[in-house]
């Protein structure tokens, strides 16, 4: 999608009509919006990339934050283009100075969204644990006191485990809805 959009910026530059290099001087509002621009893109590119090498999972919210963002990016060459025919007149540059602010607001959507996850969306380590707990007593309960699967995976009380492993330990079909409960969202460490 940005090397679209790089492609994209770079068509819309259209050589002088003269062949010297001073016929290039009146088209400094072209080359600096472009510049700008490229960078600009250049930038939203590598913190996208990196954002999403926190992204756990894609939920719905995740990739309607990544569409709306990819939109506001995907309106850079537009704005360019008319900033640079305007030769800098207000308007043009209100609107691409907007559309910066736009892509910025919806990179820090995107932000929130791939990493700072809401704390009504999310377990905490806490809650997680007490529920495994209280999962592998009642498992112990049924079984006439037997530890189950995790304590015989090696652990004292299953204590080794990931929270989805000690639920996944009781075998109680409560267990599994909890467990996939549980990892549909990741867990905040506290």
């Amino acid at each position: 999608m940005f090397a679209v959009l790089i492609t994209i910026l770079v068509l819309e530059l259209k050589p002088p009509s003269a062949d010297t290099f001073s016929a290039l001087l009146p088209l400094w509002p072209t080359g600096l919006s472009y510049a700008v621009s490229y960078f600009f893109i250049a930038i939203v590119w590598i913190n996208h990339h990196h954002l999403f090498s926190y992204a756990e999972r894609a939920t719905p919210r995740l990739v309607w934050s990544n569409f709306a963002h990819l939109f506001s990016v995907s309106l850079i060459p537009f704005t360019t283009e008319w900033l640079a025919e305007s030769r800098l007149a207000a308007a043009p540059v209100a609107m691409y100075a907007a559309v910066f602010v736009i892509v910025n607001v919806t990179y820090l959507a995107l932000c929130c969204e791939a990493v700072d996850r809401p704390a009504h969306e999310d377990v905490t380590t806490a809650h997680a644990q007490a529920v495994a707990d209280e999962i592998v007593r009642h498992d112990r309960g049924l079984r006439g006191g037997g530890a189950g699967r995790a304590a015989m995976a090696g652990g004292v009380d299953g204590a080794h485990l990931s929270v989805s492993d000690r639920l996944l330990a009781s075998r109680d079909p409560a267990a599994e809805t909890q467990c996939a409960e549980l990892t549909q969202y990741p867990v905040r460490r506290e």
